[in-house]
């Protein structure tokens, strides 16, 4: 089986093979897998129809959900997938499942041990509710919406294009040494931003950015992931500025995916601030993900 290192002219194949299948998940998004290529060592492959990838970080070794329509070939790609990685002396290790296709594989590999991993299950939100924030549910969001406009009445809310999108990098960096990451964790996540930053237009992304005086303060980047959902990979704010992580989410959603029924804002990988963060803004639900395990 040989893999090849993802580049952009695999895009369209990509987003050709995700359309087909309609995968709610996050790791069902080019641009998720191409801005992490380097860190996470990800590479790909097909197996007949099916569109496969592995990455080989400095963890285990594991494959992403086979991405293909039909379930006979679904259970194809995993068979030789399994054989790739008792060739490679590897146990078979599959992430990213989501529930259907983890039945799928449950049934077709008894042997083989399915797992939900909480800690990877994508946060799933009404748009239309973000942008509204209505009722007792969401009262503290609005607090701090009103709290930062009462202490800045003078912002500026911008859609995020290839130009501006370059004045984000520094913001991005500055965010990114405040955190208590080490080098290796910082350096990942700044090559991810990096790409996407600079790679705007290419991936065809959407963002937002507010500005207070000219100063960018916070910004956001997302894109389209099936016709019914947005889906945001990126958000950093200002710490210090309070309210203006409610502030642009609720504008970035309402100035670019007014239309959009649902956004998903992936998952927390088990950080408890992060998950209280995201169960704080209330999921319509969870997509939840497994991991499938065989000798």
């Amino acid at each position: 089986m040989e893999f090849y290192p993802i580049t952009l002219l695999d895009r369209a194949v990509f987003d050709a093979a995700y359309r087909r299948c309609r995968h709610e998940g996050s790791e069902s998004s080019f641009t998720n897998l191409f801005i992490w290529r380097k860190p996470l060592d990800i590479v790909w492959t097909r197996i007949g129809p099916t569109v496969c990838v592995v990455v080989r970080n400095d963890g285990p070794v594991y494959a992403l959900h086979p991405c293909a329509a039909e379930p006979a070939d679904i259970i194809a790609a995993a068979a030789e997938l399994s054989s790739w990685f008792r060739e490679q002396n590897q146990p078979v290790y599959i992430k990213g499942l989501e529930q259907s296709i983890a039945e799928l594989l449950a049934e077709a590999f008894p042997q083989w041990t399915i797992e939900h991993e909480r800690c990877e299950d994508d946060y799933i939100y009404s748009v239309k509710e973000l942008i509204e924030l209505k009722g007792r549910k969401f009262e503290a969001k609005r607090h701090h919406i009103r709290t930062f406009l009462k202490n800045t009445p003078v912002y500026s809310y911008e859609a995020m294009n290839p130009e501006n999108a370059l004045e984000c990098l520094p913001v991005a960096r500055r965010w990114l040494e405040c955190q208590q990451s080490d080098d290796r964790i910082l350096q990942a996540e700044m090559f991810a931003e990096e790409q996407a930053l600079t790679q705007f237009a290419e991936l065809g992304l959407s963002g937002g950015i507010i500005r207070i005086g000219s100063d960018i303060k916070a910004f956001t980047v997302g894109e389209a992931l099936c016709e019914d959902t947005a889906v945001i990979h990126i958000e950093k704010a200002d710490p210090e500025v309070v309210g203006l992580y409610q502030m642009i989410n609720r504008e970035y959603l309402a100035q670019a995916w007014p239309h959009m029924t649902f956004v998903n804002r992936e998952e927390d990988m088990g950080i408890p601030g992060l998950r209280a963060a995201k169960m704080s803004y209330r999921p319509v639900r969870m997509v939840e993900k497994y991991s499938a395990r065989g000798e």
